[in-house]
């Protein structure tokens, strides 16, 4: 049995836990721990994306007449509190928990910063610091391995797939061993690097998909359909998919074509459920907002059709199409067949 903690950077993209993954996690019988500087640091994301939506719709009601939308107001506070609920109810699904605040010492804290050890930098990095120290003093009490899961490459493990040496310096400075907690980049990478080996491959699944032979099911024509619902509010970055730096909050809204579809593994998780990965090479049209100043500034070579010149004060809407390469794992559920859940792994252009 394993510990799969989970940092801020993955609640962010799937804040109630949804990810294709969690089958996996589950069907492994391995355990999901959230500390909970994780969760305040979530709750305050909810909070500034519900002032910015709220904004949005104040400005908006003055179009009352002619809007078919329900133009409600979020209310910031009941979500805020709400959400910690939501997330505990899930937790309880897969046999998770809300860790409590470590009992550090702030000397030790203060050495560390003083010292410019990681998970500090430059007198910043005390939220990180306490997410690290409640990984450390769980470790401490499980005895069992540890992923830590955190795209916070920075920070956590100095731009590399595994801890950075302060990190590991501090595991042994409490008694433990270097590999207590390892490192992962995504709970995708936790798949396919830990979890997928420990399932069973139903073969005759996979020829199926991979020949585009299961009966009222083909993956080109989900890419197509149904992809885009799956990763509606997932922003990507502009640099994966070769777009300029001055795209921003870019969201996928179509795949116009799909050019190519590779299943690499099936995996059952439960009768009649099986996890795909999925490589598909795709051409997708994104939605992206761009700075007023920099979109005259940008290169007349790469310029996007402007949807909207006034989004806001600040912020212009545009389109843009690009050609990626997707790495995808989704949790199929036989009987429909139907996607169940999609993780996004990997894109790239």
């Amino acid at each position: 049995m394993r510990l799969v903690v989970l940092d801020t950077t993955h609640l962010y993209q799937d804040p109630f836990l949804k990810a294709s993954e969690f089958k996996a996690v589950v069907k492994c019988g391995w355990e999901v721990a959230i500390p909970r500087v994780v969760v305040e640091e979530t709750r305050r994301h909810f909070i500034r994306q519900a002032r910015k939506f709220n904004a949005e719709v104040g400005a908006l009601k003055k179009f009352a007449p002619i809007v078919t939308v329900d133009l409600s107001r979020v209310d910031e506070e009941t979500g805020r509190d709400n959400y910690e609920n939501e997330l505990r109810q899930r937790l309880n699904q897969l046999n998770g928990r809300i860790l409590d605040l470590p009992e550090v010492k702030h000397k030790v804290l203060m050495q560390q910063d003083l010292g410019d050890r990681k998970p500090f930098s430059g007198g910043r990095g005390y939220r990180d610091a306490l997410i690290w120290h409640t990984v450390v003093e769980l470790a401490k009490r499980q005895q069992v391995p540890i992923i830590f899961v955190s795209a916070n490459t920075k920070d956590f493990t100095g731009g590399k797939a595994r801890l950075h040496p302060d990190l590991i310096a501090s595991l042994e400075q409490c008694g433990l061993g270097p590999n207590a907690v390892t490192c992962e980049r995504s709970l995708g990478s936790v798949y396919e690097n830990h979890l997928k080996q420990l399932l069973s491959p139903p073969a005759a699944i996979q020829g199926q998909l991979a020949a585009g032979n299961l009966p009222n099911f083909d993956l080109g024509t989900w890419l197509t359909q149904q992809f885009v619902v799956h990763v509606a509010g997932q922003e990507f970055v502009s640099a994966d998919l070769g777009f300029p730096e001055e795209y921003e909050t870019c969201h996928m809204v179509e795949v116009e074509t799909v050019n190519s579809v590779d299943v690499s593994s099936v995996r059952l998780t439960a009768p009649g459920n099986v996890l795909v990965s999925v490589s598909a090479e795709v051409r997708a049209r994104f939605d992206v907002f761009i700075f007023k100043p920099d979109y005259w500034g940008m290169d007349d070579n790469h310029t996007p059709v402007v949807t909207d010149h006034d989004w806001n004060d600040h912020y212009l809407m545009a389109e843009d199409s690009a050609q990626v390469s997707l790495t995808l794992l989704l949790a199929l559920d036989l009987s429909g067949p139907e996607v169940k859940e999609c993780s996004v792994i990997d894109v790239s252009s």
